[in-house]
């Protein structure tokens, strides 16, 4: 038996062809075929047997044209989209001003991770004398990690502080792909690589 309840219709009626859905907490972000993101919250029915989508708002025309992939990032609260092969953030709940993400051009498709990381950090000793020394923090990191043209592009928050983007070309994939298959091992790997391809698990 599937891992789940029987799906029940949640949403009917719909004006314009869906292309992409995402969800976050109570709310549900619809796509459109048109550029349009219509938004819905999710509420248990009054049979208590299910959930009830009401219409919240609907942003028309939210980009030019169809709306291939939605996501959300908690840290920033922004919804990510993709559309004509660009990535762009969109701060809730008022969807601006749009921020692209430029180094992402040529996106077809992203994915989103978070996770609660042990983070060094230096504090400083003054008043003690003592060197600076390093401190692990719980820091709440996201990766956006952007799959483009010969190359895949990486976006990261700290704690919701946006960090220089890193770019793996076609050789560091294809050294990837190698290691996957067991040709490498993590000691053949850069160290700076390892990190963006394996971050630590809480």
């Amino acid at each position: 038996m599937a891992p789940f309840l029987t799906p029940e219709l949640a949403v009917a009626g719909l004006k314009e062809r869906v292309d992409s859905i995402t969800v976050q907490g109570d709310r549900l972000y619809v796509g459109t075929v048109n550029g349009s993101v219509s938004v819905y919250s999710l509420d248990e029915s009054p049979d208590h047997e299910g959930e009830v989508a009401t219409l919240v708002e609907t942003k028309k025309n939210l980009v030019r044209r169809s709306i291939e992939q939605l996501g959300f990032i908690k840290d920033i609260n922004s919804l990510v989209v993709l559309s004509e092969s660009s990535i762009t953030l969109f701060p809730l709940s008022s969807f601006a001003p749009p921020a692209p993400l430029l180094k992402a051009k040529g996106a077809f498709s992203f994915a989103i991770h978070s996770s609660v990381q042990l983070v060094s950090d230096t504090v400083s000793q003054a008043t003690t004398g003592d060197f600076e020394r390093p401190k692990s923090v719980p820091t709440l990191v996201t990766y956006l990690a952007a799959g483009c043209r010969r190359k895949l592009v990486i976006y990261s928050w700290r704690d919701g502080e946006a960090q220089e983007a890193k770019c793996l070309c076609r050789t560091l994939l294809e050294l990837w792909h190698s290691w996957d298959t067991k040709r490498y091992t993590s000691h053949t790997l850069p160290p700076n690589m390892l990190s963006i391809l394996s971050p630590p698990i809480p």
